[in-house]
């Protein structure tokens, strides 16, 4: 099990009309939920993260990328926690379960760990009560990885989720169809600051294509009772990461309720844009327009506070008080509900 406990603590403090979350642990966070607690077991400190220090975390906006305009789908565009993706499993003489029962295995969605902090702490963190209003309720499908139909999972109606393998792997959504073999830039992925905190492992390979990439949680339930889909650091999808390892990255999706909101450049709130044959998904000009949600760890608010009053909170991740939904290359104003949307051009 990987409970909250007095090990990792969390508070959140406002400072000259910005919001930071600090972030003090007193043992590392081992790489798997049942793992032996140390520096060596874990990515916090390859990550510049040591135990008995307070890091600051400024709450910024997040970014979006449009998958589906026509449906409304977006993914966000940066891998924003690490976390597994079913804290407590039950063991079996030779299989893994997600409850006491034993009845359900360790890879199901519709009653992981991940599905509920999606829809309850992350929810409630990263959206404000009128944001909540335009995320839709949508009907998943949680199909296992293909060949591995003893693994389906139940199908949810779920506000926020992560990706399924076939939405990975959709060309309509931008991706390549193919799963593996040649690199897949659209899936390449980088955490921020927070999430490295908590200990997202981070692809080191200096002048490679896949420096500082890190990998990601989908869905779908695996080739294996205790596996779940995944995509790997170039890219590639895969069936094979265990669902109690901490360092993979979240990458949270949801649909928009009025999908009409996302306008095209004919509405004529059309900004400047970058170069239209930069690829997806970048973001290189656009700090200008958005801030980009580094969340990058702060200094003290204030040299003068006291040490910030701790809580062991349900909520793990730092989020935005505003939507920004981003990708590609133009960018239009979105009606009605604050955030600004960049399309990619396909």
């Amino acid at each position: 099990s990987m409970t909250q406990s007095d090990y990792m603590k969390y508070a959140d403090v406002t400072h000259g009309g910005s919001k930071y979350r600090a972030v003090k642990f007193t043992s590392y966070r081992p790489d798997g939920t049942f793992g032996e607690s140390s520096a060596s077991n874990s990515y916090q400190d390859e990550n510049g993260y040591y135990t008995n220090t307070t890091y600051w975390f400024k709450y910024e906006p997040l970014r979006w990328r449009v998958l589906d305009p026509s449906s409304g789908l977006v993914m966000c565009e940066s891998i924003i926690d690490s976390q597994a993706y079913s804290n407590t499993i039950y063991y079996k003489p030779g299989e893994y379960y997600n409850n006491p029962a034993c009845t359900v295995y360790a890879n199901d969605y519709a009653t992981s760990s991940m599905r509920t902090w999606l829809n309850g702490p992350f929810l409630q963190t990263a959206f404000t009560s009128s944001e909540q209003s335009v995320v839709k309720t949508t009907a998943l499908d949680n199909s296992a990885y293909p060949g591995y139909p003893q693994y389906n999972s139940a199908s949810t109606n779920d506000k926020l989720f992560l990706l399924s393998y076939s939405e990975s792997t959709n060309a309509a959504y931008g991706f390549s169809a193919d799963n593996w073999d040649d690199d897949h830039p659209a899936r390449y992925a980088q955490g921020i600051d927070y999430a490295k905190s908590q200990g997202l492992w981070v692809n080191n390979s200096p002048g490679s294509d896949y420096d500082k990439n890190s990998e990601w949680f989908l869905r779908s339930p695996g080739g294996y009772y205790c596996n779940v889909s995944n995509v790997y650091y170039d890219g590639n999808v895969y069936f094979n990461y265990l669902v109690y390892n901490t360092h993979f990255g979240v990458r949270p999706a949801f649909k928009i309720s009025n999908p009409a909101s996302l306008k095209s450049a004919s509405s004529g709130s059309a900004q400047a844009s970058p170069s239209a044959s930069s690829a997806a998904p970048i973001f290189e000009e656009e700090a200008d327009i958005t801030p980009a949600y580094s969340n990058e760890a702060q200094a003290s608010p204030s040299a003068s506070s006291a040490a910030p009053t701790f809580e062991k909170e349900a909520e793990r991740s730092p989020m935005a008080a505003a939507i920004i939904i981003a990708t590609g290359v133009v960018i239009f104003a979105a009606v009605g509900i604050g955030f600004f949307v960049y399309w990619r051009k396909k």
